[in-house]
């Protein structure tokens, strides 16, 4: 009879039970996977957490507390009230337990430009931004980082953005603007000084729809198939309704309220100077239903005229009667109602 030798075979049996079931080493730790958010991460976003257990790893529990209060919480949802959460998961893994904590918060990022309009013209502006729910946050100028506390008072077109971070998220609010060197802005209360050719008279407009800032705009409906002006007269001895020396600007602007641009042709900036009519138009395909900003560069209207925008009292045959004036000119092919706000001359010399 053989003899079977059993020695080697108990000591690896007493070593497999030993390692595996007294000491554990061969049994796996257990293992969570989390996606969707990150332990210590910030969101200015609603979070989908999802949550996958691992090899031979089983979930005993989920909790999520909000606010150190614990909360409802059903697995794939999604959180989008803004505080400081905890979502704590208990996992086993054979004879192992294991507990995976992950602290995160959403927060509402908010900025707020106070002092500083779109479009709008400042002769210098410090901007005064408030910023919350960031960790931080940089201002740029035309793509510069700037100080907060520093004042824009180079005559240029500029473009302000506040860019606030909270973890990974970010959020940006920007804002454009002119800083000029000088300005004069005309009164649209006022109606003195103001008359037309071949329209009707001009008004008062009071209603915001047709108002671009302010209280007021002017309101003009010319005749169709005709010249037809909104007139400003210059007469010293009334109204001064516009700056008395052009030459101390370099540009000049308006902003025009277009209901419907379908019967018109062209509008026209014509200004009498002593040196002859200066002119300059815009036919109806440089221009939009709603508001349109037209802009003039004064050097390059009057070209070699440019000293007549010194005087605009001239009196061109000494009878007292003053001959400068600025047309708005509308040519359609029907009668249409425009509306003329924010004419401004400035200066972009510095």
């Amino acid at each position: 009879m053989k003899k079977f030798r059993t020695h080697g075979f108990l000591l690896v049996l007493v070593l497999s039970v030993m390692l595996s079931g007294c000491f554990g080493f061969l049994v796996p730790e257990p293992t969570v996977t989390v996606e969707g958010i990150e332990d210590e991460g910030v969101y200015a976003e609603p979070v989908t957490p999802t949550i996958k257990a691992g090899k031979k790893t089983e979930i005993e529990s989920i909790t999520l507390t909000k606010d150190g209060v614990e909360v409802d919480y059903e697995v794939g949802a999604t959180l989008e009230e803004v505080g400081e959460y905890e979502l704590t998961i208990v996992a086993k893994a054979g004879t192992k337990d294991a507990v995976f904590t992950y602290k995160f918060a959403i927060v509402e990022i908010a900025i707020e430009i106070k002092n500083i309009e779109e479009g709008k013209m400042y002769t210098e502006i410090t901007p005064e931004v408030t910023v919350t729910g960031a960790d931080s946050y940089v201002l740029k100028l035309n793509g510069e980082e700037i100080d907060a506390d520093k004042a824009i008072t180079k005559p240029g077109k500029y473009t302000l953005e506040v860019v606030a971070t909270a973890g990974e998220q970010s959020l940006t609010k920007s804002v454009s603007f002119i800083v000029v060197k000088k300005i004069f802005v005309h009164d649209d209360s006022k109606l003195d000084g103001l008359w037309h050719d071949r329209g009707s008279a001009p008004e008062l407009n009071e209603d915001p729809a047709y108002i671009k800032e302010g209280d007021f705009s002017l309101k003009f409906t010319n005749q169709a198939d005709t010249k037809s002006a909104f007139r400003w007269n210059r007469d010293p001895k009334g109204a001064r309704i516009w700056p008395e020396d052009w030459t101390e600007y370099t540009h000049w602007s308006m902003w025009i309220y277009i209901e419907d641009k379908t019967p018109l042709n062209e509008i026209e900036f014509s200004l009498g100077t002593s040196a002859g009519t200066l002119s300059k138009k815009w036919s109806s395909d440089q221009l939009v239903d709603g508001w349109n900003l037209i802009e003039i560069d004064l050097k390059d209207y009057a070209g070699e005229n440019w000293e007549a925008l010194g005087n605009l009292y001239w009196d061109d045959n000494g009878d007292g009667k003053y001959e400068s004036f600025l047309d708005i000119v509308v040519r359609s092919s029907a009668e249409m109602t425009l509306y003329f706000d924010q004419v401004t001359w400035y200066s972009m010399a510095e």
